[in-house]
């Protein structure tokens, strides 16, 4: 079923839920990939026409089919008869479609713009539970990230408190002070909220199984430094197995002196909750969607999720027991994320956003 539109014959739009892949980006394929969901099913069709992005990008909004062929004229060389059956292959693949045809069965997913998890999740739900002896798993250590190393100094030992005390203690702080962090709290906090899976990679300790292995090596956490006290502001790459950030180059945040910019590029990661504003750090905890396609084991995603939520907990005690404040979330845009991260939202889907600080004391 699709939601019905009351537009006449001759309009049409790209379809909301098309997903274009470039090559060397999760396909083998020499020229751009467009994946369409059609309700039931994702067919795929490779992009031989250079101009058939423009027109994509030109039909985002409503067009007639007149519109469509004059911006196929100026924009291409194909005569008359090659834009009608450009344009009428387009509808027949279900590229091209009325307004208001999305499967209902992705309405959802659209309104939210939850492409990334759209796609992964169609392209997964049919895999069946298979033996994971059968497959040939890559090493637990994830590679080194890209980008230059920022040394952290030696995490200092958790306080001595008594766990009750810090379980009981824990709030959703929601009124940041913009206290600034020192790399030696960075380090502390880091340190100890990722000390289980430090010791899968490093190999200090095996997983329980092959999936579990996979999810560790899957996880792949980012660093929003938001204001720091000997830490530039910017976005870092966080290395468990080598307690190490790297910087990513090339953000927007890189001359932010007071954490302003930081601030609300976080701000607008998280999805209709303005609860950041002043934090010192954000954590963005992603899914390396490579390593799980991997698995034809649907478990090993269960183990994914179960590792990103004990980790957001461990964040989440760690912090309480150090004397900070958090304010956790999911509720994360994609494109957001893609773009404010520096990576593909198809290679590293955001799942679990956690801000850190001090937060502000009542008068």
């Amino acid at each position: 079923m699709h939601e019905h539109t009351s537009q006449p014959a001759n309009v049409v739009r790209t379809n909301r839920t098309l997903r274009t892949r470039f090559p060397g980006v999760l396909t083998d394929s020499e020229r751009p990939v467009i994946d369409v969901y059609d309700g039931e099913s994702v067919s795929t069709r490779e992009l031989t026409t250079p101009v058939t992005l423009s027109l994509l990008s030109f039909a985002t909004e409503p067009r007639t089919l007149a519109e469509i062929d004059e911006h196929l004229r100026e924009r291409s060389s194909l005569d008359a008869d090659r834009r009608t059956a450009l344009t009428a292959s387009l509808r027949d693949d279900g590229i091209l479609v009325a307004p208001g045809a999305t499967p209902e069965s992705a309405v959802e997913w659209v309104r939210r713009g939850w492409y990334g998890a759209l796609y992964y999740h169609l392209q997964t739900r049919d895999d069946g539970p298979a033996d994971g002896s059968a497959f040939d798993y890559p090493p637990t250590a994830a590679e080194s990230p890209p980008g230059p190393r920022v040394a952290l100094p030696d995490p200092e030992p958790l306080p001595d408190v008594p766990f009750a005390d810090v379980l009981l203690s824990r709030r959703t702080c929601r009124d940041f002070d913009g206290t600034a962090i020192s790399r030696q709290s960075l380090s502390t906090l880091l340190f100890h909220t990722f000390e289980p899976i430090r010791r899968v990679r490093s190999g200090d300790v095996e997983a329980a199984t092959t999936d579990e292995r996979l999810a560790v090596a899957g996880l792949a956490p980012f660093l929003v430094v938001n204001r720091g006290s000997d830490l530039d502001t910017g976005v870092y790459r966080y290395d468990p197995a080598n307690h190490a950030l790297f910087e990513v180059e090339g953000t927007a945040l890189a001359d932010d002196a007071d954490g302003t910019a930081a601030d609300a590029a976080v701000q607008r990661l998280v999805t209709g909750q303005p609860y950041i504003d002043g934090a010192s750090m954000t954590l963005v905890l992603t899914f390396r969607i490579a390593h799980l396609q991997q698995s034809g084991n649907l478990s090993c995603l269960r183990n994914l999720f179960t590792t990103a939520s004990a980790s957001g907990h461990r964040l989440l005690l760690t912090a309480v027991g150090t004397g900070f404040e958090v304010f956790q979330t999911a509720a994360v845009s994609e494109s957001v994320a893609s773009e404010l991260l520096g990576v593909d939202e198809f290679a590293h889907a955001p799942g679990y956003v956690l801000a850190v600080g001090q937060g502000e004391v009542d008068a």
